[in-house]
This record gives structure tokens, C-alpha cells and sequence, in this order.
């Protein structure tokens, strides 16, 4: 087996991961261990604002079990999570040109992440999951400051708690 760092760095390579999953930018060089995406500068700086921890691709090191996260999550894990009422064919795209680019980024993951705006109920989520053969065994926990603002964690269960705001 590869080392960790490689491992994270080829996982980057899936198509699904080869675009930041809040901006759909290209070559995202980041990723945000709190909800195992891979993501751009811009949108890694704003997750940073708000307390989430994020490692660049090729100037961090990963930890085995870091690397397997990553394996198991991704940005088409992320979608199906945290975008799975999002009505649209394509994840919503904020363009360089846009005026206030940072600050629709922020808006942007506040609806996402801390107001959950596009989380499937839980009954839905639960069978979608399972049906891909239980992959996305995913709760969230509280963050430290914004106990609203949960963050997932890739492990062992699924509970009914990843969709109640804290």
C-alpha cells in the first residue's frame, strides 16, 4: 500500500474530486478533514473562518487514517450528504467574475453546512446510503464554538443525529 499522502493526492484525482465542492473551481489543492472534501484556496480560507480544519494535498502529510477518510468520503460522497435536496443537475457555481466572491462563498457554506439547507430527511438519506452498500456511515458532531455548525465524522455509524441542528 502507498503511503497516506499519495494515497490522498491519487483519491484527488477522481473526477468527482477534481473540482472545489463549494465553488466548482478547478484543482482544488485543499481539503476539509471536517467533511472530507476536496476543495479551492479561496473556499479553504472561508472554511478556516469558521473553525474547520483544512490540510493542503501537497504541502501537509496525511495520517493513515486521515488518507482512508478521504477514501471513504470525497466530494460525490459530500454531494449526496450535504446537497442531496439541491433541485439542480449541477452544484451551484460561484465564478471568479462574481462581485463578491468571498463573501458568496461564505453565504454559500453557511447554508450549507451550518443550516444544513440541503440535507436530505433522514429516512431518504438513510436508504439512499445503505443501498450503496452502507459506504456512508457518517455522523456529525458538534464543533467546538458553534455547536450549530456540526461536523461529519466517517466512522462506524449512521445516526438520526447528523440531521438535527445542535
Amino acid at each position: 500500500m502507498s503511503d497516506p499522502s499519495s494515497r490522498v493526492r491519487e483519491r484527488r484525482k477522481k473526477k468527482a474530486n477534481r473540482r472545489c465542492f463549494d465553488c466548482r473551481a478547478r484543482g482544488p489543492n485543499y481539503v476539509c478533514m471536517d467533511f472530507a472534501t476536496f476543495v479551492c484556496t479561496d473556499c479553504s480560507g472561508v472554511h478556516r473562518e469558521f473553525g474547520h480544519r483544512v490540510k493542503s494535498i501537497n504541502m501537509s502529510s496525511f495520517t493513515s487514517q486521515e488518507a482512508s477518510m478521504l477514501e471513504r468520503g470525497g466530494n460525490d460522497v459530500a454531494r449526496e450528504i450535504w446537497m442531496g435536496r439541491w433541485k439542480g443537475k449541477l452544484l451551484p457555481t460561484i465564478k471568479d467574475s462574481d462581485g463578491d466572491r468571498l463573501e458568496k462563498i461564505r453565504s454559500h457554506i453557511t447554508r450549507k453546512y451550518i443550516d444544513k439547507k440541503w440535507v436530505p430527511d433522514p429516512t431518504t438519506a438513510k436508504r439512499h446510503a445503505f443501498a450503496r452498500g452502507g459506504r456512508h456511515r457518517i455522523q456529525l458532531q458538534p464543533s467546538g464554538e458553534n455547536p450549530s455548525a456540526a461536523k461529519p465524522f466517517l466512522g462506524k455509524t449512521w445516526t438520526n443525529n447528523f440531521f438535527k441542528k445542535q
